[in-house]
């Protein structure tokens, strides 16, 4: 950065003093006074020095009463507020560069921990509807082995029937005669599997009533976490949005102090 601007301050001395022996610099002849440089690098400074040349001459002929030396020092003053103010300008746009950069970097990162909490809501909403269709399918089960109790009970309800029947019979004709033993087994039998098919029936709709409130248990957390997703996803595209405006504001901030900065230069 020292070398550039040193030899720019050099290419516009050997130009100065080529202009005040009346000819006219030219890449060739600066490099030969220099003595040495890049040909592109002088060629920059020396389109620089036309242009400032043609600013100094414009100073002259506005203000042509001005001795040199309070023009000279007039045209230094100058020469540094611009100086200053392209610095203020640079370093403005520095400035607004890293808030665009740490603006961004938020965002991400803000974008990048929604993200995951999305992911996270995403995997529950999986593992519960995994779970509601495992409580469903169970739920058919438990259903199926008490339509098939129910079914054994209705036929040993049906078989005790015909068995008090034939026992009645059995107690019309033989009114002093015992019941055969047997019948009597059978009877007993028939009742304590009545009861025990009860109990297990009974077992089945208290299983049944327990499955179906975890089923709307699951139910209302499914829905809970739909929606909690849902919300994540409006949360992650308004931060998207809101970012997408603040990198606008911040380069439409730039582009006026572009502007601003060429104004200013046109001006002088």
């Amino acid at each position: 950065m020292n070398n550039r601007s040193s030899t720019r301050e050099k290419v516009y001395q050997v130009a100065d003093e080529l202009l005040a022996q009346g000819i006219r610099p030219t890449q060739q002849n600066v490099r030969d006074q220099l003595g040495s440089g890049s040909l592109t690098t002088i060629n920059s400074a020396l389109n620089g020095w036309w242009q400032s040349l043609s600013e100094r001459l414009t100073r002259r002929n506005s203000h042509p009463e001005l001795p040199d030396a309070v023009l000279g020092a007039a045209n230094k003053l100058w020469d540094e507020a611009l100086a200053n103010a392209e610095f203020r300008y640079q370093q403005r746009l520095n400035e607004a560069s890293d808030v665009v950069a740490a603006q961004r970097q938020a965002d991400a990162d803000e974008i990048k921990q929604l993200k995951q909490q999305l992911s996270v809501q995403q995997n529950q909403h999986h593992e519960l509807m995994q779970r509601y269709d495992q409580a469903i399918e169970e739920g058919a089960q438990y259903q199926r082995q008490l339509l098939q109790t129910e079914t054994a009970l209705v036929k040993a309800d049906a078989k005790c029937a015909d068995l008090s029947r034939q026992l009645k019979q059995e107690q019309w004709v033989q009114a002093n005669q015992q019941m055969p033993t047997s019948d009597t087994d059978t009877m007993f039998d028939l009742k304590v599997d009545i009861q025990v098919k009860g109990n297990k029936i009974k077992y089945l709709e208290d299983l049944l009533d327990k499955k179906s409130k975890e089923n709307s248990e699951l139910v209302a957390a499914l829905k809970s976490a739909e929606l909690d997703a849902i919300k994540q996803q409006h949360r992650l595209e308004l931060v998207i949005a809101q970012q997408d405006a603040r990198y606008e504001d911040a380069q439409a901030a730039l582009a006026d102090c572009k502007k601003a900065l060429s104004l200013a230069k046109s001006k002088a």
